[in-house]
C-alpha cells in the first residue's frame, strides 16, 4: 500500500518553507526552504536527517513559482515513491492573518470562497496573505486530490478579552473587510511553544503562564495566562508592536504623515510584488526597523557590529543604537506582561530567529531583569544554539526565581497537528 504524505507550507514575505510529513504518524520525512524569492539570490534548500543538505538555485520569482520548484524537488530527489498527486493527501497552508475565523478553513477546488476573503485581508498583512493566497490556488492546480487546511495565525489570539483587543477609536462608516480591533499574529508558533514548555514543566497547557518573546525579522511578543492568549504585541496588522527587520514596529500615528514631503503622499498607491498598497504603510513595513535604523535588516551582523562600537567606546554607532532599542521595546512588554501574571510566570521564553540564535540578547535581556532574581546559566545560555535536538533549553541556574528557555519553535508541526484534529487518521 503506497504511503500518505502531509506537505506542511509556510509563506513568508520572500520566503516559502515546506516539511514532508508521513501521515498520520506526522513523521518528519525531509523540510525544503526557498529564500530570497523574486532576486538573483534565490535558493531551494532540502534538508534530510542523516544526508548532506542539498542546496540549488531557482528561478522561480514568485511563491507560486517556487512551489512548482519544490513539488520537482521531493520528485527528483525521490521523497516520495510514487505518484506526488497520489501520495501528497493533505496540504497545510499557514496564513498570516485570517480575521474573524475562528477555526482552520477547508478550502477545495471548487469552493474558494475562502481565499477570496483572504485576498481582502492581504491590505492587513501585505507581506504575507497576498502570497499565501496564490500558493494555496497554485496547490489546488497541481495537487487536485489533496485536502486543503488554511491554518491561520490569528486563532489562538481570540482569547484576548475586549478590553485588551479593542482600540479606543470610533468605528468607520465605510465597509471595511474585518472589524478594526487588534487580532496578534505569530500565533501557530504560540501554539507550538505553549505545548513544549506544557511537555517540559509537566503541566498541563490550561495551567500554563508564559511571556514568550518570538524574536526574528517579524518579532512579537505575547502573554499566555491560563494557556491562553491574554495579551500580544501585534495589532490589526503586524505592524504594531516590536520593531523587527524591515518594520517600525509601535509608532506615533502622526508621525507617518511626517515622513513624506506632503501628508498625501504617505496615502498614494504603490504596486509591489502584484500587491497594491499606500506608499506610507509601504515604508513602515518593508524600509524602517533595523534596516532603517542602520541600512541592513541582519541581526547577527548588526549585534557583531554593535559589540565592536561598544568595546571601542562608540557610544553612537547606528547598529549600537539598533540593538539597544530592540532590547528596550522587548524590556517594555515583559514589564506590562508581568502584571497580569502577577510576577510569576512559568517562564520566560525566547524563540524565532533571533531569540533561539543570540546568546547576547538572551544573556542581556535576562542581565536587565536580575532585580528580579533571573539568574542566568551563561554556560547553558551560549550552548542553547548549538542543541538543535532539543526542543527546550532552560538557559537559567536552579536558584534562579524565574526560568528563561530558549524553545525551537515549529509552525509547519502545529499546522500538521491541526490537520490531523481535522482529517483523522484516515483523510
Amino acid at each position: 500500500m503506497a504511503s500518505s504524505y502531509l506537505l506542511a507550507l509556510n509563506c513568508g514575505s520572500s520566503s516559502l518553507k515546506a516539511s514532508l510529513l508521513l501521515y498520520p504518524s506526522l513523521e518528519a520525512v525531509a523540510s525544503l526552504s526557498a529564500s530570497s524569492i523574486g532576486s538573483e539570490q534565490a535558493t531551494l534548500k532540502v534538508k534530510r536527517a542523516g544526508q548532506n543538505d542539498d542546496v540549488s538555485s531557482v528561478k522561480g520569482e514568485s511563491h507560486a513559482e517556487i512551489f512548482s520548484d519544490i513539488l520537482e524537488k521531493i520528485q527528483g530527489l525521490h521523497l516520495i515513491r510514487g505518484d506526488v498527486q497520489e501520495q501528497i493527501r493533505i496540504v497545510t497552508h499557514r496564513i498570516v492573518h485570517g480575521g474573524t475565523f475562528s477555526e482552520p478553513v477547508v478550502v477545495t477546488k471548487d469552493h474558494t470562497e475562502a481565499l477570496a476573503k483572504m485576498e481582502e485581508l492581504s491590505a492587513f498583512a501585505p507581506l504575507h496573505n497576498h502570497h499565501a493566497v496564490l500558493t494555496v490556488k497554485a496547490v489546488l492546480e497541481a495537487l487536485p486530490k489533496a485536502k486543503n487546511l488554511l491554518c491561520f495565525d490569528t486563532l489562538f489570539h481570540t482569547s484576548i478579552p475586549p478590553h485588551i483587543y479593542t482600540y479606543p477609536i470610533a468605528q468607520p462608516e465605510h465597509d471595511s473587510p474585518v472589524p478594526l480591533r487588534r487580532y496578534g499574529f505569530h500565533g501557530l508558533s504560540y501554539a507550538s511553544i505553549l505545548g513544549k514548555m506544557a511537555k517540559f514543566l509537566n503541566k498541563p497547557e490550561r495551567e500554563m503562564n508564559l511571556i514568550i518573546c518570538h524574536l526574528g525579522s517579524g518579532a512579537s511578543m505575547c502573554c499566555v495566562k491560563d494557556g491562553k492568549s491574554y495579551d500580544t504585541t501585534m495589532g490589526l496588522t503586524p505592524l504594531e508592536g516590536l520593531p523587527g527587520g524591515t518594520r517600525s514596529g509601535t509608532l506615533d500615528p502622526s508621525l507617518i504623515f511626517h515622513l513624506f514631503p506632503s501628508s498625501s503622499e504617505a496615502g498614494k498607491i504603490k504596486e509591489t510584488n502584484g500587491m497594491k498598497i499606500g506608499q506610507g504603510e509601504l515604508l513602515l513595513n518593508k524600509e524602517s526597523g533595523f534596516k532603517g535604523l542602520c541600512g541592513s535588516n541582519e541581526y547577527g551582523q548588526i549585534e557583531k557590529m554593535a559589540k565592536e562600537q561598544r568595546e571601542n567606546g562608540d557610544s553612537e554607532g547606528k547598529e549600537l543604537l539598533t540593538v539597544q532599542i530592540f532590547e528596550n521595546r522587548i524590556m517594555n512588554y515583559i514589564g506590562s506582561y508581568l502584571i497580569p501574571l502577577q510576577g510569576q510566570p512559568d517562564a520566560i521564553v525566547f524563540s524565532g530567529g533571533i531569540g533561539e540564535k543570540s546568546p547576547t540578547l538572551r544573556s542581556s535581556i535576562s542581565s536587565q531583569l536580575s532585580w528580579l532574581g533571573i539568574s542566568l546559566d551563561t554556560s547553558a545560555n551560549d550552548k542553547a544554539g548549538d542543541k538543535e535536538d532539543e526542543d527546550v533549553v532552560r538557559i537559567t541556574s536552579p536558584e534562579s526565581k524565574i526560568m528563561a528557555c530558549r524553545v525551537l519553535t515549529d509552525e509547519e508541526g502545529t499546522c500538521a497537528l491541526l490537520a490531523k484534529k481535522q482529517f483523522g487518521e484516515d483523510p
